[in-house]
């Protein structure tokens, strides 16, 4: 059988530092093909495409948009992986209500769902295995063990892509050269090794179909979306380990994992003169406005759902997602926004006027940015600090969610890994007095 999609990613802070609770208990081992058996406890756009960034497949052309890409799945079967749903994350057991759609009820309120879990319909068949461009020897060696106990422990087909199968392919004879999304071999997981940048280059290469489940192990600067460590040694735990839970999923004793559902952004450009879509793209953490190298201001005519919220003179401005909320749009004074809540959030850039300050909108809007015809300079767009696209004056930049998010596998759950990261990571209001009791709650 072959191996159902899965992104693995790895980061430098993967694991929680603060007396991380055990791993689940081990499920009995298996030695048929297609489970592990070692023992497991868990075309260019010339206008908008940068010849200089060909090889990130991050942009739908107008060729693609024109066919209705974004809404036709590339794909020759059915993904294997499914989610279940829940209202209240593992611990917390008061019950969910939604019944605003029957007809005699004065509840009016619905909880969103704070909780997803991820696991297979069938046995994972490919894995596309994912390493950062400039991996040392010794990443290499992390992401060599991956590619082989995958092969060879798990059964599993493995792809791997430039530029990691030029460095470990020939070690490797079995494994095969990432082609892109639209072929039909495409990965059930994919397994990354670096940082949250990886997790960045991983979204670009699923636009135009959903993307497979993440599992991101810790390599990078930060690692703040990685939630695994290569060798955590709070739990013992090795990749083997947790690439065999990775696989069996729902099977046996062992139960589905946390997955958080990251919104992503579809972003539309649309040109001023024609007034057709002539490129997009699928952002995870934010698409960015700003005025580029020129010294004006810039100068955006902002609405949402086709109403003017303001002229908005300044630097920039970002529009985020809840993943997004603490990188680009935080530094610029936005909000934290907690990944369970499905909204965009709209920070200006050193804005002219005081009083312009950051808003939170619902992600059932839609927000239409246009540069005004009168603006003393061009704008530019920037899809997750990589894909950069000039914006004429007279064009328009379109934003909606996208129907398609980039699932993560998580280590606890949304708010566990979240404020984890946070304290581990950004130093959260850290304080002497609450680190005692941080440690209390996390050693149970």
């Amino acid at each position: 059988m072959r191996c159902a999609s899965l992104v693995l990613i790895l980061g430098t802070a993967g694991s929680l530092q603060h007396g991380a609770p055990p791993r689940r208990a081990s499920p009995p081992a298996r030695a048929a093909r297609g489970h592990c058996k070692t023992p497991r406890r868990r075309a260019p756009l010339t206008r908008l495409h940068n010849a200089a960034q060909s090889s990130h497949p991050s942009w739908i052309t107008a060729v693609d948009i024109e066919q209705d890409v974004y809404n036709t799945a590339v794909q020759a079967e059915k993904p294997p992986w499914k989610f279940t749903k829940s209202h209240a994350e593992a611990t917390i057991g008061r019950e969910a209500f939604c019944d605003v759609s029957q007809e005699k009820t004065s509840r009016v309120r619905c909880v969103a769902q704070s909780q997803h879990h991820v696991a297979w319909d069938r046995t994972p068949q490919r894995v596309l295995v994912l390493a950062k461009r400039h991996a040392d020897d010794e990443e290499l060696d992390v992401a060599y063990r991956i590619a082989r106990h995958l092969h060879e422990a798990c059964g599993v087909d493995v792809l791997l892509a430039d530029p990691l199968y030029e460095q470990i392919g020939k070690r490797l004879p079995a494994v095969e050269l990432w082609q892109g999304e639209h072929v039909s071999r495409s990965p059930d997981f994919v397994a990354t090794l670096g940082g949250d940048g990886l997790l960045l280059y991983a979204n670009t290469l699923f636009q135009a179909t959903p993307p497979p489940p993440v599992v991101a192990f810790g390599a990078g600067s930060l690692g703040f979306l990685a939630p695994f460590d290569v060798d955590d040694e709070q739990t013992g735990g090795t990749v083997e380990e947790t690439l065999d839970e990775a696989v069996s999923l729902g099977e046996g004793e062992l139960e589905p994992w946390p997955v958080s559902l990251r919104m992503r952004l579809r972003c539309r450009v649309v040109d001023g003169a024609s007034g057709k879509v002539v490129g997009g793209h699928e952002a995870l953490n934010e698409v960015a406005l700003d005025r580029g190298n020129s010294p004006f201001l810039s100068a955006v005519e902002c609405f949402c759902n086709d109403e003017h919220l303001t002229t908005a003179q300044a630097d920039g401005l970002i529009v985020a997602t809840p993943t997004g909320s603490t990188a680009y749009s935080l530094s610029a004074g936005g909000p934290m926004v907690h990944p369970s809540v499905n909204a965009m959030v709209f920070t200006p850039i050193c804005a002219h006027s005081l009083s312009f300050r950051p808003i939170v909108f619902p992600d059932s809007c839609t927000l239409r940015f246009d540069v005004d015809p009168d603006a003393r300079a061009d704008a530019w767009v920037t899809f997750d600090g990589r894909s950069r696209v000039c914006l004429k004056r007279g064009d328009s930049l379109i934003v909606t969610a996208s129907p398609h998010p980039l699932p993560t596998v998580l280590r606890l759950g949304n708010t566990a890994d979240w404020f984890g990261g946070l304290r581990t990571h950004f130093n959260f209001n850290v304080r002497r007095r609450q680190q005692k009791i941080a440690e209390q709650f996390l050693n149970g």
